[in-house]
């Protein structure tokens, strides 16, 4: 990725955090160290036993990479990216708001100074 960042100046990359995190959270934390320069937009939730896009849950390890961005002054766009068929069962929409509101809440306690 940094090669390519680097031959083309005007491109700049998204980082979605869950496919990242399929492969380990090193990888995540080496595309934040390695091409946080050119972060344009960062999708955010969990990867759990192979599937992706779960919500956030006060994760440690979600805080660990929201603290990262923020070491690293990212002031991008953070998109939280869940997919309700991850829900045990079919969930309301009052419900998915209140999944989102919570996960809202800790995203700006991790990048809070």
């Amino acid at each position: 990725m940094r090669e390519v960042l680097d031959r083309e100046p005007w491109l700049k990359f998204t980082l979605d955090t869950s496919h990242a995190l399929a492969a380990s959270e090193e990888t995540v934390m080496q595309y934040i160290d390695l091409c946080g320069d050119r972060l344009a937009n960062v999708h955010i939730s969990r990867a759990e036993q192979g599937r992706l896009h779960f919500p956030l849950d006060r994760s440690p390890v979600i805080g660990r990479i929201l603290a990262a961005l923020r070491d690293r002054r990212y002031s991008g766009g953070l998109m939280l990216e869940i997919d309700d068929l991850n829900f045990s069962r079919p969930v309301t929409s009052s419900e998915k708001i209140a999944v989102l509101s919570r996960d809202n809440a800790f995203m700006r306690e991790c990048m809070a100074p």
